[in-house]
């Protein structure tokens, strides 16, 4: 295990790929290309998505896919052996798959079960006040203008900083909606500041990420999701605000 403190300029070293291609620059080796096949994708996905124009919308683009029919499972072995030795525990395939590309290509996701969503998903700004429960276990009262991921019952996620437990994905999920979308860091770092949350996504993008690694991301994790998982991949979606 290789550990490396990377400074708050380079954040394109958050991810293995940076810093390959980095020691590449520098003449130490060369870096490979991404070869990912062609996805077989099935028919549109059914959730609508639409980012509000809010003033000082923290989220510029939400990209998603739909996969059908999985059935969500404990790790394969090599997967659960590179989770713990990125210092994370291993939970499910599902989860464990998002945090794995995010290590790789420093491109954080987030996956929900599309079955626990009502109807349809805004990007918008909070109201003060509106509350919701966090993966971490804790409830947050939120300040207005906190950039929100919500559907028709409310709030499912603090948008690039933490994923609500109403939609997360369990071992019975069989839908899954895989979101790949791009934070500004003012937003981020301003909400996480305010309610004192500290994550692998809000640390990356506080820090500013690559805003073209939506669809590498969305495929490499699909593609993954399908593998250990089964299911169908829908076309990708990316939306711009």
């Amino acid at each position: 295990v290789v550990d490396l403190s990377i400074t708050p300029n380079r954040p394109d070293c958050l991810g293995v790929r940076g810093v390959a291609r980095d020691l590449a620059a520098a003449g130490a080796g060369k870096l490979k290309k991404i070869s990912l096949k062609n996805i077989k994708k099935n028919g549109s996905q059914k959730i609508k998505v639409s980012i509000t124009k809010d003033k000082n919308q923290g989220c510029t683009v939400f990209g998603r896919c739909l996969i059908e029919g999985v059935t969500n499972k404990e790790s394969p072995q090599w997967l659960k052996e590179k989770i713990i030795s990125l210092g994370q525990k291993p939970i499910s395939a599902i989860v464990d798959i998002t945090n794995y590309v995010m290590f790789d290509l420093n491109r954080p996701l987030h996956a929900y079960d599309a079955d626990k969503i009502d109807k349809e998903i805004t990007v918008r700004n909070s109201k003060k006040g509106e509350t919701f429960k966090a993966l971490d276990s804790k409830e947050y009262k939120l300040d207005k203008d906190m950039c929100v991921i919500s559907d028709n019952t409310g709030i499912l996620g603090l948008g690039g900083i933490i994923g609500g437990v109403r939609s997360g994905t369990e071992f019975t999920t069989q839908k899954v909606l895989l979101e790949a979308a791009y934070f500004s860091p003012r937003s981020i770092r301003k909400t996480s500041k305010i309610l004192n949350i500290d994550t692998d996504a809000k640390f990356r993008f506080e820090r500013g990420i690559d805003p073209l690694s939506i669809e590498q991301g969305l495929q490499k994790a699909a593609l993954l999701i399908k593998k250990i998982c089964g299911g169908e991949i829908s076309k990708f979606d990316i939306q711009k605000s």
